[in-house]
This record gives C-alpha cells, sequence and structure tokens, in this order.
C-alpha cells in the first residue's frame, strides 16, 4: 500500500474533537473577518472530518487507467489550471474558460488558501493528489453551477458527499451555519434553501461515482453543456444564488 506520511506508515482517520476545535477556531475568525485565519482553519476543518475518505480516492485514482497521468506533477490539473493565459484563450463556455473566469481577480484568495494546505507532511504524489482534490472542488462548482458565496459552498459540499469524494457527516458541521446564518433572517427562503440542498443537488449528481474519478485534466477545452450531457447533471431549477446571503460571505469581500 502507498503511504501517506514522510514519517509513518499509517492512515488518515477522522478527528472529531480536532475538527469541533477547528469550527470554534473557524467561527471566531469569521466573526473577527479575519480572512487568513478563517481559511487556515476552514481547511483544517474539513482535513480532520474527511478521514480516510481522501485516501481510498487516491488507491482507486492510482489504479484508474489516467491515474499516472493526472498524478505527474507536470500534468496534474493545478498545473493545468495554473495556465491562466491558455484558459483565457479557450473559447466561451468550456471548462477552462469558466475556472479562468470564476477565479479572476481573485488569484490572493486561492493564493492564500493553497498556503495554508499542510502538505509538507504527506509523501509527494499524496501531496499532489490533495491539490488535485482542492482542484477538483473548483471542478464542481463549475460543472454544478454554483457561484462562491456561503451558500454555494454548501452545496459544493453535499454534491461531493453525494458524489462519493467527501462523507456525509461533514455537513453535520457545515449545514447547522448555512441555515443559521442567512442574512437578516430571510426565513421565507429556509423551505426553499433546504429543498435545494437535500433534494436539488443529490438529485442533479446521482449519475456521479465519484467527482475526483473523472479525467479533468482532458476536458478543459470541452463545452460546458457537453461535460454535463455526458456526466448526466441535469440544468438546476431551484437553485438561484441571488436569493442567499450569507454574514459571512462579508469576509471574502
Amino acid at each position: 500500500m502507498p503511504r501517506v506520511y514522510k514519517d509513518s506508515s499509517r492512515t488518515p482517520s477522522v478527528a472529531f474533537f480536532k475538527a469541533f476545535v477547528s469550527f470554534v477556531r473557524f467561527r471566531f475568525a469569521s466573526y473577527r473577518k479575519d480572512k487568513d485565519g478563517h481559511f487556515k482553519h476552514a481547511l483544517d476543518l474539513l482535513e480532520h472530518l474527511s478521514g480516510s475518505y481522501p485516501y481510498r480516492t487516491y488507491l482507486r485514482l492510482k489504479s484508474a487507467n489516467f491515474g499516472d497521468a493526472v498524478l505527474k506533477p507536470e500534468s496534474s490539473l493545478p498545473v493545468l489550471l495554473s495556465n491562466t493565459q491558455k484558459l483565457k484563450a479557450l473559447p466561451r463556455n468550456t471548462l477552462g474558460r469558466l475556472y479562468y473566469e470564476l477565479n479572476e481577480g481573485r488569484e490572493d484568495v486561492f493564493t492564500t488558501l493553497a498556503s495554508h494546505m499542510y502538505i509538507e507532511k504527506y509523501t509527494e504524489e499524496y501531496a499532489r493528489f490533495l491539490r488535485r482534490n482542492f482542484s477538483v472542488h473548483d471542478m464542481v462548482h463549475i460543472v454544478m453551477g454554483f457561484d462562491r458565496s456561503s451558500f454555494g459552498e454548501a452545496n459544493v459540499g453535499v454534491a461531493l458527499s453525494h458524489g462519493g469524494s467527501s462523507p456525509h457527516w461533514k455537513n453535520l458541521f457545515l449545514m447547522p451555519l448555512v441555515f443559521s446564518k442567512i442574512f437578516e433572517g430571510k426565513w421565507k427562503f429556509f423551505r426553499l434553501s433546504w429543498r435545494i440542498i437535500f433534494h436539488e443537488t443529490p438529485e442533479r449528481c446521482r449519475a456521479i461515482d465519484n467527482w475526483d474519478l473523472i479525467y479533468w485534466e482532458d476536458m478543459l477545452d470541452k463545452d460546458i453543456h457537453k461535460i454535463r450531457q455526458d456526466l448526466k447533471i441535469p440544468e438546476p431549477v431551484l437553485y438561484n444564488p441571488k436569493l442567499f446571503f450569507i454574514k459571512e460571505d462579508l469576509v471574502n469581500q
């Protein structure tokens, strides 16, 4: 079995106490509008809750027919997505162009996120897998049509869980936060948001086995509508980001 840690043969496991501590620190950072702390503790929280899920996906990816290619330093998804000039030159509505447009002008945010990924403790290949996993998160944003608001991120979290890339128990921490922080108490949208998160989003990604096992690197120049058709992802009916605004979104303004 391939190693995960440089100095240990153990495999990752869920750490609920550490997750709780990270959650409390995340809430304090949000309250203080501490952007760096907000990102750092969010990543810590996700790591502690993910347990062995990423490792099991890593093993499956290594055995896929494209696994070796996407785990090489020069051809991994994060490297391809860093070529912003090439992405910008792609035709409109292609996956790579949409990724460029999603992140345009916010490079500092993603640099900050990347800098808080504590990958030095992992083997080089597993660290590359984790970086790719982070980029796959953005691919889900695009193919599912979710923006970067907290409500959009919550839907991405649900999609990742139902798409096999993340444990469902993560939502025990994330969903209460979302539903308790809808801006100015717009409770008339509570039932709608519930239907979106717990019905529409899971139904839309029902055909996905595992988001990390999709050959995204080969899709960057493909039309988004064709990708959704191939992945059997229908268009959203209820999701409308303009209806929801979460207080924590002010941190990223």
